[in-house]
């Protein structure tokens, strides 16, 4: 196809150099063939008086056609024409809808603005993609929706480059309906063959895991799976004394968390480590996920606040993490600010005398903590709402444990 489209344009190129300046055609960028009138380009009554006249075929087009300055010297060799052509066929594609966005609208509903760059041929027996794709429990949405994210669908061999990637994931258990979604949602599962990444993957979680069910809800909560070598990951949680049983939770839990690089690995140890958690322990899954699912930047902002802003000591710190360290990963701006504020003022007041932990004062909901401490008392100290709202300056000194050590 392009070596024709390339004669064709090279064919332009000679008919130019015969016929006089005034022919009433030009051969665009996008390949179609316009009358000199258009407003949208640029005639060649246009140019000025005494041009800088070009002396080949691409500076002649890039002006007269695209309205590329003379004095610019920027244009398009034949080479680079050709190559253009290799690699952006779509630009030289004709004016109106293509036979692509055609088929596209009329089979599936297909908007010609989200399939404009997508090259089809009647040769290439679309239908036989689509109608498969129909059969195996896709719906009409779900089709269009693929395509638009991965048009190379349409160029895929339905039965022996689909097919299997269908059957793998229906034979684990999923229904039709669910494999669909699936693909739709991340349609590069098609694009890779089995036994590059998707078998390999699914033969690691089976030596941990010999329920299917569970590793089909892996591969849909954590789709990335194919590109990484898992292998690779368990050595570094059984140095670091973690019990296979935890590896296996963590796995089912957080399969996310089997992507980290080792630096970060051996980040989240070390404070898991300082903090005082047994990797054998069940909290160690907590405090992995708590520690794993933010950034180093993040995790010291948040105990800057701790520290700085609500004055927590480091025993109280500690014993949070240690004891609910699933609670740091809430808002302690939104969240335990403005409640420290309020309980301030309450304090302050008289009000409140109990020692209050810091554990039961973040797992409050919402609802729960304004009416024991906010609606409870709106008449009596009516500042707390408005501490609630914005925060405040005043801060509860929150309860501490006997425990000793530094967070970092």
């Amino acid at each position: 196809m392009f070596r024709v489209l390339y004669k064709h344009l090279l064919l332009r190129h000679h008919i130019s150099t015969t016929v006089p300046t005034t022919t009433t055609h030009h051969f665009n960028l996008y390949g179609a063939v316009f009358h000199p009138h258009n407003p949208h380009l640029k005639s060649i009554s246009g140019i000025p008086e005494n041009p800088i006249i070009p002396t080949s075929f691409t500076e002649k087009y890039l002006i007269n056609s695209c309205g590329l300055p003379p004095e610019s010297k920027r244009g398009f060799n034949e080479t680079q024409i050709a190559r253009l052509f290799s690699k952006k066929w779509h630009l030289f594609s004709p004016i109106g809808l293509s036979f692509a966005q055609k088929y596209l609208l009329n089979s599936i509903g297909l908007p010609p603005e989200k399939t404009k760059y997508i090259y089809l041929s009647p040769a290439e027996k679309p239908d036989s993609v689509i109608s498969f794709l129909k059969n195996n429990g896709f719906a009409i949405t779900q089709i269009a929706g693929l395509i638009s994210k991965d048009p190379s669908v349409l160029y895929f061999d339905p039965n022996n480059f689909v097919k299997p990637k269908l059957d793998f994931f229906l034979n684990l258990g999923a229904s039709h309906s669910e494999v669909a979604d699936f693909i739709v949602s991340h349609p590069n599962y098609l694009d890779w063959k089995l036994q590059d990444g998707i078998i390999p993957s699914f033969n690691f979680l089976k030596r941990y895991i010999d329920d299917n069910a569970v590793i089909l809800s892996i591969f849909k909560r954590w789709p990335d799976i194919i590109y990484f070598h898992l292998e690779s990951r368990i050595p570094i949680f059984r140095e670091h004394g973690v019990p296979e049983c935890n590896i296996i939770k963590l796995l089912i839990s957080s399969p996310r968390t089997f992507g980290l690089s080792i630096v970060r690995y051996n980040e989240i140890f070390e404070v898991i480590k300082k903090i005082g958690i047994d990797p054998s322990s069940p909290r160690f899954l907590f405090a992995f996920r708590t520690v794993a699912g933010m950034s180093k930047s993040r995790w010291e902002k948040k105990l800057a606040i701790c520290r700085n802003e609500l004055r927590w000591s480091e025993n109280d710190i500690l014993f949070m993490l240690k004891s609910n360290p699933q609670l740091f990963t809430l808002s302690l701006e939104k969240r335990a600010i403005p409640r420290s504020a309020v309980l301030g003022i309450l304090k302050s007041k008289g009000i409140i005398g109990e020692e209050l932990k810091v554990t039961t004062i973040l797992k409050l909901s919402e609802k729960g903590f304004m009416e024991k401490y906010v609606t409870k008392y709106q008449e009596q100290v009516p500042e707390v709402m408005e501490a609630y709202k914005k925060g405040g300056s005043e801060f509860v000194e929150l309860g501490t444990r006997d425990m000793e050590g530094e967070v970092v």
